[in-house]
């Protein structure tokens, strides 16, 4: 028996999380330092190369082919319940 269910999409970040080295207070580290950016702060390349991450990240562990960057947005009744 197949069934579909109506998906909601993935929830968007308000920000994104800067890479930090590794470091001690003694060499100059502060943990209190920013430790996050607002999404509203980043330059449009920025934004279009972290979401082509995420699809790129979101079909590989879903284990299934990328079927292409489509415009506007797809159905949502995807869910394959059986």
């Amino acid at each position: 028996m197949k069934y579909e269910i109506e998906i909601k999409p993935f929830t968007v970040p308000n920000f994104v999380i800067p890479k930090m080295p590794a470091g001690k207070r003694q060499d100059g580290f502060n943990p209190s330092e920013k430790t996050s950016i607002p999404i509203t702060d980043l330059h449009p390349e920025a934004l279009a190369s972290l979401c082509e991450d995420f699809r790129i990240a979101v079909f590989e562990k879903a284990g299934c082919k990328d079927p292409g960057n489509e415009t506007g947005p797809g159905p949502r009744k995807l869910y394959k319940g059986e």
